[in-house]
């Protein structure tokens, strides 16, 4: 496990968020992902609870929500966390978002102690 997992999940929650998912995050789609995956009771409660500092608003109550809701998962759900988060950026880009993005994502999960090859792999299969 890595020293400071909650930065580097922070720093993944922004590399995520910063190329505009705000919008897929309030749709239908991730509503349905979030069934699939059984984790829309976690995005609820996050959501709910982000909704309710009143120190959020806008964009701001869906990012933090987010944040919480890959916090849970990856306290929670360690061993799936990498596929969820390529099944998500799936769900949410249907086409490759580019090498830079990958390279994000994928240096920030090597952070939190996943092996690169295997991240690797697990990314290639994403955008087939």
């Amino acid at each position: 496990m890595p020293q400071d997992p909650r930065k580097t999940i922070s720093r993944l929650s922004d590399h995520i968020v910063l190329t505009g998912t705000v919008d897929y995050l309030l749709s239908d789609r991730f509503t349905r992902f979030c069934r699939d995956q059984d984790i829309d009771d976690s995005w609820t409660e996050a959501l709910g609870y982000s909704r309710d500092k009143p120190d959020l608003y806008g964009d701001a109550v869906v990012k933090n929500a987010f944040l919480m809701l890959l916090r849970h998962l990856y306290l929670n759900r360690m061993d799936k966390f990498p596929n969820l988060v390529a099944g998500l950026l799936a769900d949410c880009y249907r086409e490759y978002p580019g090498p830079a993005f990958v390279a994000d994502i994928l240096q920030d999960l090597t952070l939190l102690g996943y092996s690169r090859s295997d991240m690797e792999t697990l990314f290639s299969k994403t955008w087939k």
